[in-house]
């Protein structure tokens, strides 16, 4: 039988594969976007109903987020946050954020970052939605997906999240007593949900919508074959769309080309590659030709850039640690 999950962690990494795969409730794609070393921190906490996260990242990075079935997600963006973009439209300050299906959301940094999210199970949120404001969920999520709440609402959720976070970084073994955890889980959603009544819903134009499908159909279609020869024809005919507006909505939403996304994107993979290769067996070339690189040259070049060293460094040096 499965143990189950602590009600509070918090873990440091070195690695963004790593990381991504330790984000929870959430299937998430992580591409840092300069060279330099990446660390992340990530602070859980898990109630009854509510679950909480705090990530801290050290630099820019495009992330792919599929969040899990079944949950509404909500993430508030402070004043003094550093500014960020999700799916083409920047944060704006005092806001929140929902997202209630397992849809593809495309995040863009361009400084260091501080993300904080928290969810509920659909069945919790409708139950309790009910009973405090006689309200349907269905109804609510079908409307729009930022809300801006009254200030008092918004700064009271904040400090709750900031309190739980607390909790799991200082005095975890509060949030291992049943009835402290329930009492929080319980403070949470009552505020939340008062936030989300009383707020300004802010509408997102057909046009933006149109934009996510669009970018939903392309990123989709890498990530099915993230080492085959795609070119900007492929990427074209699975969106549906033209190269022009393509290429906008990629520079919108991801700040570059679909082209340099797509090389981006390999070079990430050889260089999780060449950290898992054996010296014995492979060659940086193979790597190479295999991520779709056939001007080895270039990519030598490009993976130094990104990575600060040579791929043949990389692969030696995962040799030496081991």
């Amino acid at each position: 039988m499965e143990a189950a999950a602590p009600p509070a962690s918090r873990r440091e990494f070195e690695d963004p594969y790593a990381f991504a795969g330790a984000v929870q409730n959430a299937h998430l794609r992580l591409m840092p976007q300069q060279a330099g070393c990446f660390r992340a921190r990530v602070t859980q906490v898990r109630l009854p109903a509510v679950n909480l996260s705090q990530a801290e990242e050290s630099l820019p990075r495009v992330a792919l987020i599929e969040t899990a079935p079944g949950r509404v997600y909500v993430r508030p963006t402070l004043y003094d946050d550093p500014p960020r973009m999700i799916d083409g439209q920047d944060e704006l300050p005092g806001t929140l954020r929902l997202r209630h299906e397992a849809a593809l959301g495309v995040e863009h940094t361009t400084t260091p970052s501080v993300l904080r999210t928290l969810s509920l199970p659909l069945e919790a949120l409708q139950t309790r939605m009910a009973t405090l404001l006689g309200r349907d969920l269905g109804a609510m999520l079908r409307g729009p997906l930022r809300w801006r709440p009254d200030a008092a609402d918004f700064t009271a959720l904040v400090l709750l999240h900031q309190q739980a976070i607390g909790l799991a970084r200082d005095a975890p073994h509060v949030l291992s007593h049943a009835a402290a955890a329930a009492a929080l889980d319980a403070r949470i959603t009552e505020v939340l949900l008062s936030a989300w009544s009383g707020a300004t819903a802010l509408p997102e134009r057909a046009a933006q919508r149109r934009g996510d499908l669009i970018i939903s159909r392309v990123l989709r279609f890498i990530e099915d074959g993230p080492t085959a020869p795609l070119s900007l024809t492929a990427l074209c005919a699975s969106a549906g769309c033209s190269a022009k507006t393509l290429e906008m909505l990629f520079r919108e939403r991801l700040g570059q080309t679909p082209l340099r996304y797509l090389r981006q994107r390999r070079l990430w993979l050889a260089h999780r590659a060449l950290m898992a290769a054996d010296t014995r067996t492979t060659t940086v070339s193979a790597i190479a030709l295999e991520c779709g690189f056939w001007e080895l040259g270039r990519f030598a070049g490009a993976y130094r850039a990104l990575f600060g060293q040579a791929p043949s460094v990389t692969l030696h040096r995962k040799q030496t640690r081991a």
